[in-house]
């Protein structure tokens, strides 16, 4: 999907006359779309809202000139059903520039409860398909669980194209080497080689390779108010508290 849309758009560009006529000088110097943006070019406040079951899940990320990524989760949508507030995630991840559009989100020793830490690494490549729309693919996601200081869980995504990912899981000593693909267009995987007794999960991480977009609004994070925290301790968050870009693909399954 990003190959045709970028296509296409250069097919608008060059339709727009013959020869050498019919392109003004500022359609010639378009800059989108940038498939090579900066830290810089990304600062704002984007909606990350999802579709979940049916029920609409609002959330916006909020990414800061100096590499900060905050997670913004309003409650009182259909999905969470709960106030008229905004859960913060305020989780310590790094956000770094890799060159040519592609970016590397990081998540270290992340205390997640009862024993566990994780860590987790993810690669992707970013478009700006104009000023307020960014483009995002999945490259590599690497993802590390430990339980008391004991490797639990390793786990390796790589995504070789839109229809096909490699996928490495080291799990309690047993390792698995799993191959996925899918029809142009699909959204349904098969498995090309290897197993893994759990095909839903497998399919569900080979989500990185999908293509989503976010849109940039013309908000600041001073309109996501109030704060649920500043209500009292809240009875539980939300599912998805944490970012989804980093954490939507995370379960413990022990």
């Amino acid at each position: 999907m990003k190959y045709l849309i970028i296509m296409l758009f250069s097919l608008t560009l060059s339709s727009c006359g013959g020869g050498g006529s019919g392109k003004s000088e500022d359609q010639r110097q378009l800059p989108y779309p940038n498939q090579s943006p900066t830290l810089n070019d990304l600062v704002g406040v984007w909606d990350s809202t999802t579709v979940d079951d049916g029920l609409e899940d609002i959330s916006y990320n909020v990414i800061e000139s100096d590499g900060t990524i905050v997670f913004y989760d309003y409650d009182g949508d259909a999905y969470d059903q709960g106030d008229d507030c905004y859960y913060i995630g305020l989780i310590d991840i790094n956000f770094k520039n890799l060159g040519s559009g592609q970016f590397e989100i990081s998540l270290e020793d992340f205390d997640v409860g009862g024993g566990f830490i994780y860590n987790l690494s993810q690669k992707m490549q970013l478009t700006l398909l104009d000023q307020n729309t960014l483009e995002i693919q999945g490259i590599e996601q690497l993802t590390q669980i430990d339980f008391e200081g004991q490797i639990v869980l390793f786990e390796m995504v790589t995504v070789l194209d839109t229809n096909h990912v490699n996928i490495q899981i080291i799990e309690h000593s047993e390792e698995y080497n799993i191959a996925l693909s899918r029809e142009d267009g699909s959204d349904d995987w098969s498995v090309d080689s290897g197993s893994y007794f759990d095909l839903d999960y497998l399919y569900d991480i080979a989500s990185i390779a999908d293509i989503n977009t976010n849109t940039r609004m013309n908000l600041t994070k001073d309109d996501l108010t109030p704060d649920c925290s500043d209500f009292g301790p809240p009875n539980s968050p939300p599912k998805n508290f944490y970012n989804p870009i980093i954490l939507k693909n995370y379960k413990v399954r022990f």
